[in-house]
């Protein structure tokens, strides 16, 4: 059984956060490892991975890359397999060693705020919209569209998590 199910949720990237919340609680209630105590430790052991279920279950279903991420894991796109890794085009990998040289520049030039917040703002600017065509793409079920902006996006979080330590 699949997250998805698990929280009796359809395989989409739009999902009500109230009800993933709710449905979390509620699995929780009937599941934590406390109400189990008195129990075979059979018993306990049982109930103790599928608490660990859920709460893996909502921690990837609640944070919107995880979700993405799982979601192509389950049509197949796995980031962790190296045959599904390198089918980024030409131009975002000659993208990508800009950024990268940019970001050598960067760290030489350390009194150069403008051109930081300036750098910072234009990958900002990316990473949205490869989230929002993503959501395109998921929507629309093109999963290996969608696994091409995935792995653009994981490279900008990497550029903004490096020049965050920076600024």
């Amino acid at each position: 059984m699949n997250y998805f199910n698990y929280f009796q949720l359809p395989i989409k990237f739009n999902i009500k956060k109230k009800y993933l919340s709710k449905k979390y609680y509620s699995l929780q209630k009937k599941y934590h490892p406390d109400f189990y105590i008195n129990c075979s430790k059979k018993k306990q052991k049982k109930i103790l991975k599928k608490s660990i279920y859920i709460n893996k279950s909502y921690e990837t279903l609640k944070n919107p890359i995880k979700r993405i991420k799982y979601i192509l894991k389950l049509k197949g796109y796995d980031l962790e397999n190296t045959n599904n890794q390198n089918n980024l085009n030409q131009s975002f990998l000659k993208k990508q060693y800009k950024y990268f040289k940019k970001l050598e520049k960067i760290n030489i030039s350390k009194k150069k705020i403008n051109k930081k917040n300036k750098f910072y703002k234009k990958i900002k600017n990316n990473y949205k919209k490869y989230f929002n065509k993503i959501k395109e793409q998921i929507i629309k079920k093109c999963w290996k569209k969608t696994f091409l902006e995935f792995q653009k996006i994981i490279f900008l979080k990497k550029i903004i998590k490096k020049l965050k330590k920076k600024m």
